[in-house]
């Protein structure tokens, strides 16, 4: 009789430890309807309903921002990288953070997902925003390697933030 006992109590204490878990939240990410042949300004731009989109889901709080984006990119056969884009908005911006990369198939299909070290909280300081931008950007637009990150502006490569986020850095310290 005694090992049953053992054995509920490990799945109580695992569904116990699954409930207490941090549930992702899903910010959409979509292309947008409007003429956007320059960066955009503080218009609230509504998805195109016909356009790429990508459901995305990440860790609200720890360690490391980990994240999961599943949808479809513009581009088939093309490596898109989700970006953090602060603002105010600049082609150089040294607060924007490349979260990771992945490869479109040749339907234009991306399933991504990675785990970055941040190191803060998102959005960050200074950010103009009440939450962060999460972008999905063809990734021969961007320059992740230089100390000021820049990005060239071509809107019909970009799967922009339907919503946007918050995620707390847990670190040691903290």
């Amino acid at each position: 009789m005694r090992p049953y006992i053992i054995l509920i109590a490990v799945v109580l204490s695992a569904l116990l430890l699954n409930a207490c878990e941090d549930e992702p939240t899903i910010p959409d990410l979509c292309q947008k309807s409007v003429d956007c042949a320059t960066p955009p300004d503080d218009r609230d731009w509504i998805c195109d309903e016909g356009g790429a989109a990508a459901d995305t889901s990440f860790n609200s709080s720890g360690p490391t921002f980990t994240y999961q984006v599943i949808g479809t990119v513009p581009s088939p056969n093309a490596d898109y990288e989700l970006i953090y884009a602060p603002d105010p908005w600049a082609l150089t911006l040294t607060d924007l953070i490349c979260l990771g990369t992945g490869t479109s198939d040749s339907e234009g299909n991306i399933d991504m997902g990675g785990s970055t070290f941040i190191g803060h909280d998102l959005p960050i300081e200074g950010d103009t925003n009440d939450g962060a931008k999460l972008w999905l950007v063809k990734k021969s637009l961007l320059d992740c390697d230089s100390e000021t990150n820049k990005i060239s502006w071509n809107c019909n490569e970009v799967l922009f933030e339907n919503e946007r986020i918050t995620y707390t850095y847990v670190g040691a310290g903290s």
